[in-house]
């Protein structure tokens, strides 16, 4: 898997024609002799859950261009019977809260709560795949908007032991 981002401004040449990108640009890849799916392709059972932890991403890059707001290492999806609960902690710009009813990654809206001292976003949008065979990764792309502006970023959240609300990994 690959991630990252071109800043607002910079030049890049596709077909032989130079441009400037008038906007930033997150990007995800994964290799394509990964299994990618759009759903969860295991049953979970009833009193279980499969939780996803941050690994690494870009963080919340600007459009415009300016300070990348990092994202969280206790960052986290679980995913349960109730569905999928999404929360993605960034470092003083709080918390993006989502959830769904299914275990579906595409469009779930996201609130933005406990602002701490900095603006806050209006709204947000998660969108991901599962990857692997077994399903042991999800690569996402996470959007936030509002009076401080568009945000988006890309990364990487690894399945792991801890649940949503245990210890936090250090």
């Amino acid at each position: 898997m690959v991630w990252g981002y071109w800043e607002s401004g910079q030049e890049v040449t596709l077909d032989g024609t130079t441009d400037v990108l008038p906007e930033s640009v997150v990007f995800i890849a994964a290799s394509p002799d990964l299994t990618i799916n759009e759903a969860y392709p295991f049953e979970i059972d009833e009193l279980a859950s499969v939780t996803f932890r941050w690994m690494d991403g870009t963080g919340l890059v600007p459009n415009e261009g300016g300070a990348i707001i990092p994202i969280l290492s206790d960052s986290a999806i679980q995913l349960s019977n109730f569905g999928i609960d999404i929360e993605i902690r960034l470092d003083d710009f709080g918390t993006l809260l989502g959830s769904g009813e299914s275990f579906n990654l595409i469009d779930i809206p996201l609130d933005h709560v406990s602002c701490e001292d900095s603006a806050c976003f209006d709204d947000g949008r998660f969108t991901g795949r599962y990857i692997g065979a077994d399903a042991a990764a999800i690569i996402s792309l996470i959007e936030a908007w509002g009076d401080i502006g568009s945000y988006s970023g890309t990364g990487v959240f690894e399945q792991s032991d801890i649940p949503i609300d245990g210890p936090q990994p250090e």
